[in-house]
């Protein structure tokens, strides 16, 4: 999911990320269904809404970690790798969507029965499966980190935190302040009209992220800082739940904001769990059991639902609070022990590498 660092010493807290993040990816795949289509008052909702909740700073883990890894001060940037990696990227991305898409589209509605269409078939090819909006993202990201390594080195801290400033200001903090203000007033998007006028485009979407991983591996912060953003963390997940738990009886979609990758709250849910991550010591852990969890990441995210969408079909209970823990563990075996048997055939598992 994420470059790999070369020729310097491994940083185990750098696998411990992509081993959390992908984790909380399984969890909010075996999580939504209980979001989006059970009934709002219902314990299935409350526990889908919690899991859900919990698993919500999956990519923007993977994202600060890219920043970590490729706007290090010390990697000199190369024209050919950069090519090279992002054809890669590109070739995996197309691999698996025609993996994905023969899968569902082919193979699933021949055993069920359901008629198979040409149309939909090319349209998830090109499209990609729902999990794969992320490697488009991150191909994007890539092809502008030329641009963006002219900015991240030490002497410009101040205006790489005057961009997230002006990032958290102009995009992260507007999706729940618009609605708070369109609940309590009864307005139209008042809030999203007024911003966009600014065109602070280019300090939003990921960039954001991927600056703060930068940030958060390349100068020390002080304890205060560190205890100040867990509690802001906390709170983030919280009003993610709450905010959640609460609205959607009358705004059955609200997830969408609460839970969004470009709100605040997820941000600073997010940044914390990073801080914390990359502040411990993980010294005790079995390393080579670590960095191979963490090799096998990308294949994981990428064979994941397919797993899930087996486990559908087993019959064990539709209750959230044990069918959602059963899911994820099941799903994150599976997936696991798949991919490490693909990394062992020759030409499979380049299909497990990114």
């Amino acid at each position: 999911m994420t470059h790999t660092l070369k020729n310097s010493k491994r940083i185990i807290s750098y696998d411990m990320i992509r081993i959390i993040a992908i984790l909380s990816v399984i969890l909010i795949h075996s999580a939504a269904k209980y979001v989006t289509s059970f009934p709002t008052d219902s314990l299935d909702f409350l526990f889908g809404n919690l899991f859900d909740s919990i698993a919500r700073i999956a990519v923007p883990l993977f994202v600060m970690l890219s920043g970590a890894l490729l706007l290090r001060e010390d990697k000199v940037f190369d024209f050919k790798e950069m090519k090279k990696y992002v054809i890669r990227i590109f070739c995996l991305l197309y691999s698996w969507s025609f993996i994905l898409a023969v899968f569902y589209q082919i193979v699933l509605p021949f055993f069920e029965e359901q008629t198979i269409s040409l149309k939909a078939l090319v349209r998830a090819f090109l499209f990609g499966h729902y999990h794969q909006w992320y490697l488009f993202m991150i191909i994007g990201i890539y092809l502008v980190t030329p641009i963006l390594k002219l900015f991240t080195k030490r002497e410009n801290k101040k205006y790489i935190l005057w961009f997230i400033l002006l990032s958290i200001l102009a995009q992260f903090s507007i999706p729940i302040l618009n609605f708070l203000i369109n609940h309590i007033t009864g307005s139209s998007d008042v809030l999203l009209e007024y911003s966009s006028e600014f065109s602070l485009n280019f300090v939003s979407n990921f960039i954001t992220y991927y600056f703060l991983g930068w940030y958060f591996t390349n100068f020390e912060l002080t304890k205060k800082f560190k205890n100040t953003l867990y509690v802001l963390g906390i709170c983030g997940l919280l009003i993610a739940f709450i905010g959640t738990q609460i609205f959607s009886p009358e705004y059955p979609t609200i997830y969408s904001i609460f839970y969004s990758n470009l709100s605040i709250n997820i941000l600073l849910y997010s940044s914390a769990v990073f801080v914390f991550i990359t502040s411990k010591n993980w010294e005790k852990l079995n390393e080579k059991f670590v960095i191979l969890l963490s090799k096998l990441s990308f294949g994981v995210y990428m064979i994941h639902p397919i797993m899930l969408t087996e486990l559908s079909y087993v019959p064990i209970t539709k209750i959230a609070y044990i069918n959602i823990p059963f899911n994820w563990i099941m799903c994150t075996i599976l997936s696991f022990i798949c991919v490490y048997i693909m990394s062992r055939i020759p030409l499979i598992k380049l299909l497990t590498k990114n």
